[in-house]
């Protein structure tokens, strides 16, 4: 019965050598599982998920980094122009667009995102993207006001930098405060 056991102990290695990857099927170059995994994944197999978890990642890096330029755009520019009265209210409309809705969308989106990413397995496969993506289709048109009113917004800018020079004069006293 010793010899037997033995025997089978090689066996279940060898078939352990040769498992097919867990993702794709494929049994070349099969790793064994390590570092926390439970599947053995082939090379391949080991680099699209080190890619993905990487993407979505520098995605949601990429988002928050929006999110805080919009928010400097509303507390250094706007809120001190809206404050100082440099602006009309209907010129600051012009001027900063939908700055503000693009910010709360931007919130919403970086919060589902992060709750996938805090949710999420090592690898970071149970976030879905794609989902996210579906769950905000609607937070398109907000993207699209503001690109269909960038050019007038640059437009109003460069009339006022030429007939007041406002822009200029609210940025030395905004550097003289910090």
């Amino acid at each position: 019965m010793a010899k037997n056991w033995r025997k089978r102990q090689t066996d279940i290695k060898a078939w352990e050598s040769h498992r097919p990857c867990s993702d794709c099927g494929e049994r070349d170059s099969v790793s064994e599982p390590g570092a926390g995994r439970r599947d053995s994944l082939c090379d391949k197999c080991v680099k699209l998920r080190i890619e993905r978890k990487e993407a979505i990642l520098e995605f949601m890096n990429t988002e928050c980094s929006y999110g805080e330029d919009l928010r400097i755009i509303r507390e250094e520019f706007y809120f001190p122009m809206q404050t100082a009265g440099l602006l009309t209210s209907e010129q600051l409309s012009v001027v900063f667009s939908n700055v503000q809705e693009l910010l709360e969308v931007n919130e919403k989106f970086t919060e589902l995102l992060q709750d996938g990413i805090d949710q999420g397995d090592e690898d970071l496969l149970n976030v879905c993207i794609g989902e996210i993506f579906l769950e905000f289709v609607n937070m398109l048109p907000a993207f699209q006001t503001y690109c269909l009113q960038q050019s007038t917004s640059i437009n109003m800018l460069n009339t006022l930098e030429k007939e007041k020079e406002l822009l200029r004069c609210g940025e030395l006293n905004h550097i003289a405060k910090v």
